[in-house]
């Protein structure tokens, strides 16, 4: 059976071994003891696990003293916005973001809006321990169901980005939510800024049609609903809403690592600010920023670790390169929805199209993939990449980052499975492939030695 993981990522594990109701209500009891709070919001996304540990969730709150904001189907992003906006002592939101159907986890955040970051996620987990037994459902909730978090998140990205001047475009959108937490309100977005709205997979009741992430090889629907339809852009997101990749209007997938580097153009080439991005991001989006007389921090991979260090820089925009974009202005979250306003903002402007913004951009190639491989047998991994890539930079903050000149490599273990992630990017899309089966080799190496 595998183990629930905790981390900066919060908590999720398969449903309903080892995560079930009962695991959620110990960990909402403790995160109200950690918060000491009087009231949460609470969401979910459309997994169908979701609404038995949204109970966890509530009974957990309850035995801790904590009332409940309870905002229904939502997006991740939106429940981070209206936890800071309206004042809660903090929120939980039931989600395993982009993880396949049968995962869910928590995501806590903080009264600012913000995840907890890795040694409040410690403190957590250590109060998590100290209860037993388990709380017991409570005869009567302090409950109160609020429907207009989506509604007030809307607003406040409306009133971010110029809206007149997107609606006088009247973009064509083909939207891709996989019939998850963006179904209802992406779509709504999108009529709100004028757009002629062509939804698929917009069911907040059916199983995820296909990958959960917005990846290249997940959205081929979407690629071939946008060239049909001579539509402007086409927005797929992942089930939690936190990220966004793009399709331009030829049907071509362009790549999560897109998304943050258009917008980041689209940002710095009118206010000039620090950018914040993680180890694993697209150089893609370090030249543009560059070029544009703009410092760029690097963290490791977790949205907290972003988010705190732009708190600490006054960065104007930052994010991660899996389609993760961090505006500021509107929170310091990723925010999937915040994206596609922003992606339409920089097409209005222009007057380019999509495509025509995408091959403006600095050119590099990147093959991510991911294997089996036990946390613990990690640290072996070491001496082997050093052999590898003699002569190279080695950064050890986040796993193994190895670079070198016009190329890098970053291994890592997961936050949420029980595998290492491997990225690679270079120039050349032979180079990089190279250095990713180059890295593969290594790691099975080392798991056929460790028995895997």
């Amino acid at each position: 059976m595998e183990e629930l993981l905790v981390s900066i990522s919060g908590v999720r594990g398969k449903f309903p071994h080892p995560l079930n109701p009962g695991v959620a209500a110990r960990y909402s009891l403790a995160f109200a003891r950690w918060a000491k709070a009087k009231k949460v919001a609470v969401g979910r996304d459309t997994r169908p696990s979701g609404e038995r540990l949204l109970r966890g969730v509530i009974s957990g709150l309850d035995s801790g003293g904590c009332g409940v904001e309870l905002v229904g189907i939502v997006t991740t992003p939106t429940l981070g916005y209206v936890t800071g906006a309206w004042g809660v002592d903090g929120g939980v939101m039931v989600t395993a973001s982009h993880n396949p159907i049968e995962y869910n986890g928590l995501k806590f955040f903080r009264p600012d809006g913000l995840f907890l970051n890795s040694s409040q996620m410690t403190q957590l987990k250590r109060l998590e321990g100290e209860i037993e037994p388990p709380p017991a459902p409570p005869d009567r909730l302090r409950l109160r169901e609020n429907p207009s978090a989506s509604s007030s998140h809307l607003k406040a990205i409306l009133d971010l980005v110029d809206a007149p001047l997107i609606r006088s475009k009247g973009f064509t959108v083909v939207v891709d939510p996989v019939n998850g937490a963006g179904s209802v309100v992406a779509p709504e977005l999108l009529r709100e800024l004028g757009c002629k709205v062509i939804g698929i997979n917009c069911r907040t009741d059916a199983p995820f049609p296909r990958g959960a992430e917005p990846t290249p090889e997940n959205i081929g629907e979407l690629c071939h609903k946008v060239k049909g339809e001579g539509a402007d852009v086409g927005f797929a997101l992942d089930p939690d809403g936190d990220r966004l990749s793009l399709v331009s209007e030829e049907g071509v997938a362009l790549g999560e690592e897109y998304t943050l580097a258009l917008v980041t153009r689209h940002i710095l080439r009118v206010r000039k600010g620090p950018l914040v991005i993680n180890l694993s991001t697209s150089l893609t989006t370090e030249e543009v920023a560059l070029r544009l007389g703009c410092p760029v921090y690097r963290t490791r991979i977790g949205e907290s670790w972003v988010a705190e260090r732009m708190m600490k820089e006054g960065a104007v925009i930052g994010g991660e390169g899996n389609g993760g974009v961090i505006f500021p202005d509107l929170h310091l979250g990723r925010d999937g929805l915040m994206g596609m306003a922003l992606i339409l903002e920089f097409m209005a402007q222009s007057g380019k199209r999509l495509s025509a913004l995408a091959s403006s951009l600095p050119r590099y190639f990147m093959v991510k993939g991911k294997a089996s491989f036990r946390r613990k047998d990690f640290k072996g991994l070491l001496p082997l990449v050093e052999e590898a890539f003699p002569g190279a930079k080695f950064d050890l903050t986040d796993g193994i980052k190895v670079a070198g000149e016009g190329f890098w490599v970053h291994l890592r273990p997961s936050n949420t499975e029980p595998v290492v992630r491997i990225i690679a990017e270079a120039r050349s899309p032979e180079q990089a492939q190279g250095l990713f089966s180059r890295t593969m080799e290594i790691i099975h190496y080392q798991g056929n030695n460790k028995n895997l």
